[in-house]
């Protein structure tokens, strides 16, 4: 490693976040934050409140009497301040929040940090001083966040005394602009790059919005995106006359679509080369867009030469990573079912290419049985860096941050360079099974808290021989795929049982 003039021997690490890990600020003309317009603040009673009479013309004619207008006005005036114009220049003063080191935040910042990316083990073997976080406008400009990204690395190299530095994007909208900042920039002062549950090779899930191919009749995942409550919202949609639930998200769909996606090139950095050119043709053709499509253009370039630019740059010394779920079908509002992914980004993107059977089959026999998952669903050899990307089946996309194992992974890809590939460390194999390490040990504190106070003597050995195989299991990295369903119910038993 070289340039490490503050002696720690380790690089400092940015992290750039997803989507919804970012708050970006409206600001106001005295240059102060107005108030948070992503991810949205709804007042769930409030926006209710606004459909109550729309919603009772519609329930009382049995027909659309003016909701989904109203239901589609509701979701311009959340994500109005996002808007921008046809040359893709933002209508409104709106800014991502900023972050010095981790060391330097403030006790909320920090908080908020370690709830989206949770390494604060990191944050203890490198030292928090040398741990970052790159917020940005996912719904902004691909080149304008490049360059602050360019600028912040530079400020970062000077601040901890390195040339060079890690990098661990995360997501759909991290991948999307580390992809976009290597295409401006290269890789010049990267020492390493992990891809953490990263839409790699861009998003079938964004492709599919942007061209439509959505499951128009599920409107409480539509706003459950948008960040309502399940809760409040299905009860409507259970009463709503046939065919008004699909226009609701028809109407409020196209308006994203039109007004914000279509006319943010960071959404157009997540989407995959495959589908650029379909898409590019149905939307970015009027010439009123011409800025928006030219940047476009540049991005689906670099996209199209990933493989050869991830080679290119390897060879000249950065390291590429990455963690990856698979088992899941994808979000729900896109209407594809059957592609294996973390349920928010294909398996086949994240990884770099691994060949993946359609969810509920298997691959054909054959292939080297190391690179093949354990059900057979995956094969790793085909991805551009096979021995350099693990994989953790049924893992799902929003909880990956706080997946212990996939988090002690990244921790020593990040802090260790002996640490290069799946051959590393025998307890961080390839192939792994996602757990819910919270529910666990919120089940193990719950029985340690009767233990406590006494258990009845005919649940006493049921319960201590439950918290120790659970503790036993938590210890472990490497477990069946039916272990944790029998860890917990043997605790929720032994509870039940010492009640």
């Amino acid at each position: 490693m070289t340039g490490n003039e503050c002696g720690c021997g380790r690089c400092p690490t940015i992290i750039i976040p997803g989507i919804g890990q970012s708050g970006i600020e409206l600001i106001g003309a005295d240059g102060k934050a107005e108030r948070r317009v992503w991810p949205p603040e709804i007042d769930d009673k409030k926006m209710l409140n606004a459909l109550k009479v729309p919603a009772a013309k519609m329930l009382l004619f049995r027909r659309d009497c003016g909701f989904s207008d109203a239901a589609a006005g509701l979701v311009e005036s959340v994500i109005e301040p996002l808007f921008r114009d046809e040359s893709g220049r933002a209508l409104s003063n709106v800014r991502a929040e900023s972050y010095p080191a981790v060391s330097r935040c403030t006790p909320e910042q920090k908080k908020h940090i370690y709830k989206m990316v949770s390494l604060s083990d990191l944050g203890e073997i490198a030292g928090e001083n040398h741990l970052y976080f790159f917020a940005y406008n996912f719904f902004g400009s691909a080149s304008e966040n490049a360059a602050l990204l360019s600028d912040y690395i530079r400020r970062v190299k000077i601040e901890t005394m390195h040339e060079k530095v890690n990098i661990v994007a995360v997501g759909i909208g991290g991948a999307g602009l580390f992809n976009a900042y290597l295409g401006a920039y290269g890789c010049e002062g990267i020492h390493r790059a992990l891809y953490f549950a990263a839409a790699a090779k861009g998003s079938s899930v964004v492709a599919d919005i942007l061209a439509g191919n959505t499951d128009q009749g599920d409107l409480t995942s539509f706003f459950g995106v948008m960040g309502m409550s399940a809760s409040d919202i299905t009860p409507l949609t259970a009463a709503m006359p046939e065919g008004v639930p699909e226009l609701c998200v028809k109407k409020s769909m196209d308006l994203i679509v039109n007004k914000l996606m279509t006319r943010s090139t960071m959404i157009w950095s997540a989407v995959p080369h495959e589908s650029y050119a379909l898409l590019r043709e149905k939307l970015l053709c009027d010439p009123a867009l011409s800025a928006i499509r030219d940047e476009a253009d540049r991005l689906d370039a670099f996209a199209a030469s990933f493989d050869e630019k991830i080679k290119e740059f390897t060879a000249s010394g950065t390291e590429f990573f990455a963690v990856c779920g698979y088992g899941r079908r994808p979000l729900k509002l896109s209407k594809d079912g059957s592609t294996t992914s973390d349920g928010g980004i294909g398996t086949s993107s994240a990884s770099l290419g691994a060949k993946c059977a359609p969810l509920g089959e298997k691959l054909p026999e054959g292939g080297e049985s190391e690179y093949i998952s354990p059900d057979g669903t995956v094969d790793a050899s085909a991805s551009l860096l096979p021995d350099r990307v693990w994989y953790v089946k049924n893992q799902r996309h929003m909880d990956v941050c706080s997946n212990d194992i996939a988090l002690e992974i990244a921790c020593k890809i990040l802090s260790d360079d002996s640490f290069s590939d799946v051959h590393s460390q025998a307890a961080l194999p390839r192939f792994t099974v996602a757990r819910d390490e919270k529910k666990i040990r919120e089940l193990i504190a719950k029985a340690r808290s009767i233990q406590e106070t006494g258990a009845p003597a005919d649940a006493e050995e049921l319960l201590n021989c439950a918290v120790y195989d659970a503790e036993d299991f938590l210890d472990r990295t490497v477990f069946g795929e039916e272990d944790e369903q029998i860890i917990i119910s043997r605790l929720e038993e032994a509870i039940d049982a010492a009640k």
